[in-house]
């Protein structure tokens, strides 16, 4: 405080002239990044491992992909809630994919298809994270073959048309009816033509 004669002034000496709200960014990040460095060959051992990762290049850990359009992001998650009820069900018997293990083509037979449909979403899954062709095609495949599958699974069983195309669950038939329409969107299908290998 300068004292005077009946005025007080307070003085204040800048300590610093700018802050960094003054300048501009030139749309570089206004606050410093610190990118994950990883060493060269990190996810090899991981991508060449067993005969399917060296021959396709897909690294195991890898089960999403955010850069892709939403329609194939949701499908990806569609296509492992399948294969995770599908498990369920195949489990404890009470869907069509558990009565086709107990019931229609008898036993081992029937618990091997079921299991070979649970297996083949999360591979689709799996692959289309990976960006490669052969998983969106197994995808469609799984999604539309789903509906004659159960149609067959649930033959002989006085079900009507509906409950044998449904499953049983109405839910079950929407979830499949909302994974065609997106592997199939047309955003879905140019995705897939220019960027999957």
């Amino acid at each position: 405080m300068v004292c005077g004669t009946g005025d007080t002034i307070v003085t204040f000496s800048p300590q610093i002239a700018l802050t960094s709200d003054d300048l501009p960014t030139f749309g570089l990040p206004t606050s410093a990044t610190n990118p994950l460095r990883m060493p060269r060959g990190y996810g090899d051992a991981w991508q060449t491992r067993g005969v399917a990762g060296a021959a396709w290049g897909v690294d195991w850990r890898r089960w999403f992909d955010r850069m892709q359009p939403q329609t194939l992001q949701i499908a990806t998650w569609l296509l492992y809630f399948t294969a995770f009820f599908g498990a369920i069900s195949v489990v404890d018997g009470r869907d069509w994919l558990g009565w086709m293990r107990e019931v229609r083509p008898g036993g081992v037979a029937g618990a091997a298809l079921a299991i070979a449909f649970v297996a083949a979403n999360v591979l689709a899954g799996v692959l289309m994270a990976n960006d490669r062709r052969l998983g969106w095609r197994v995808g469609v495949a799984v999604a539309v073959g789903a509906f004659p599958l159960r149609w067959w699974a649930l033959g002989g069983t006085g079900l009507g048309a509906y409950d044998r195309l449904a499953g049983g669950s109405t839910l079950s038939l929407v979830f499949d009816v909302a994974l065609c329409a997106l592997l199939l969107h047309p955003q879905s299908r140019a995705h897939q033509r220019t960027w999957f290998r």
